[in-house]
């Protein structure tokens, strides 16, 4: 009598947790079987440059296609189910990588670049303009009443936190509902910090400030995005860095993957140099919604290009492949071992190389977001020459007390105002200009795709010279 299949076990293979079955009897589902060729059939070559037509030059290997759940045949190597972790990579090894990610103060850009880029240093100066009075003063009246009650224990507002009247760029009718949703943050972060929460837990509190933006009428056009499931994809754009393997520990959710020379692998898999991708997901994103004209623009673009795996207005190919992103957020609960800023630079990394890939203009600085605990750093990267920098950090604010808390919302009403104004230009004169040139194209009017790829072509020879 056959050995019984465990109920919870696979449909096409005997369950290796089976007592039942004997330690040599496996055989490989037909699903599995086959599943190397087939992967290889589907998988669309990524153009090393947008204006090649036909199949890639520089077609990609199949070690880097394969997906999460299967192994190599040979030996015991790395692949994204048993991958080093992102925490054994630093900052000095991003500096390494392809292409270099920097992160560098305001002073050391200064000393090492004499300058800041126009839109960077535009951005920049938004940023560091927000008031030291942070507090409506039309709420001084409310704020009394909470610290004057013996039930309160939140300490008065002095006189100097209250900004002036003509510094305020809300409505008077808002602001008491602003108020109500600064006093629960605080309330919420308390509680969160106490409790040792989980970081997702963090994540919602920043999603309640975020969603308090999406509200008002004057920043329509809004979108915020969880985005922890999304990768960067194609691999084409993860970030590169070559390095003598050594040994890691594991981390089943990062994304780190090797192309390794079979050739010189020791039998410990120990002294030989590769080539490992790197890529890693952000907590959240702030992006542009699409008018429905824009969207279907988008989409007659995209029937023009083959390859999908190029579809996508950002660094990946998940749900948010239609949202132009203009911020992005790391969050980590406090003291945590991993650092945030090196998802950021990884994350900034493929969005840079998106970019360039499609010859958008690369001198739009790419603002981030750090979270840890009740911390909020800002970051800015900008491309400098051959590197991109990670501009930064810079203090943004503090849900430990109730002035840090108005100081993260005027930074973020500063930075959300430039993504829906100076980015959103950007993106209209890049991007939007991009895929009407590849719609007119098909339909006789090639005047423009054939600029659009003049410029390309010529991106392409300054690089390669």
């Amino acid at each position: 009598m056959p050995p019984k299949r465990p109920e919870n076990g696979p449909n096409d293979e005997y369950s290796p947790t089976s007592n039942n079955q004997p330690s040599q009897v496996s055989r490989p589902s037909r699903r599995n079987q086959g599943q190397k060729s087939l992967q290889q059939t589907i998988q669309p070559s990524y153009r090393s440059s947008p204006t090649l037509p036909g199949p890639s030059t520089n077609p990609p290997s199949s070690k880097n296609s394969k997906p999460s759940s299967q192994h190599s045949s040979k030996g015991k190597k790395n692949t994204f189910a048993q991958a080093p972790s992102v925490t054994s990579i630093t900052l000095q090894d991003l500096e390494q990588c392809n292409p270099p990610v920097k992160l560098r103060s305001y002073t050391a850009v200064i000393l090492e670049y004499n300058s800041l880029p126009p839109a960077a240093a535009d951005l920049y100066e938004k940023l560091q303009s927000v008031p030291h009075a942070l507090i409506p003063p039309t709420l001084k009246p409310a704020y009394d009443v909470d610290t004057s009650t013996p039930r309160k224990s939140q300490p008065p507002v002095r006189d100097r936190e209250y900004m002036r009247l003509d510094e305020v760029p809300y409505p008077a009718a808002v602001l008491p509902h602003l108020k109500a949703r600064v006093d629960r943050v605080v309330k919420a972060a308390a509680w969160n910090h106490k409790q040792e929460v989980h970081e997702r837990q963090w994540g919602a509190l920043a999603n309640s400030i975020f969603e308090e933006f999406a509200l008002w009428p004057s920043y329509q056009g809004l979108r915020i995005l969880n985005t922890e499931t999304c990768t960067i994809a194609p691999s084409e754009l993860h970030t590169r860095l070559f390095e003598q393997k050594l040994q890691y520990p594991t981390d089943t959710n990062s994304n780190v993957d090797r192309d390794e020379d079979d050739n010189h692998e020791g039998k410990d898999g120990r002294g030989k140099k590769s080539e490992v991708t790197i890529s890693k997901m952000v907590d959240w994103c702030l992006g542009l919604e699409l008018s429905p004209q824009e969207d279907s623009l988008v989409s007659a673009a995209w029937r023009q290009i083959n390859y999908w795996n190029e579809h996508s207005l950002n660094q990946s190919l998940s749900f948010i492949k239609k949202t132009p992103l203009f911020a992005d957020v790391e969050i980590k609960k406090t003291q945590q071992s991993s650092n945030p800023e090196i998802q950021l630079a990884i994350w900034g990394s493929g969005a840079d190389q998106k970019r360039k890939h499609h010859g958008w203009d690369t001198s739009m600085p790419m603002p981030g977001i750090t979270i840890e605990g009740h911390t909020w750093r800002y970051y800015l990267f900008t491309k400098i020459g051959p590197d991109l920098v990670m501009l930064g950090p810079f203090e943004m604010g503090t849900t430990a007390t109730l002035l840090g808390v108005w100081r993260i919302i005027w930074h973020l009403d500063a930075l959300i105002r430039w993504g829906l104004t100076d980015y959103r230009q950007w993106f209209n004169d890049n991007i939007m200009a991009w895929a009407s040139g590849l719609v007119n194209s098909s339909t006789g009017s090639t005047g423009k795709a054939k600029e659009l790829e003049g410029q390309t072509a010529k991106l392409e020879i300054n690089e390669n010279s």
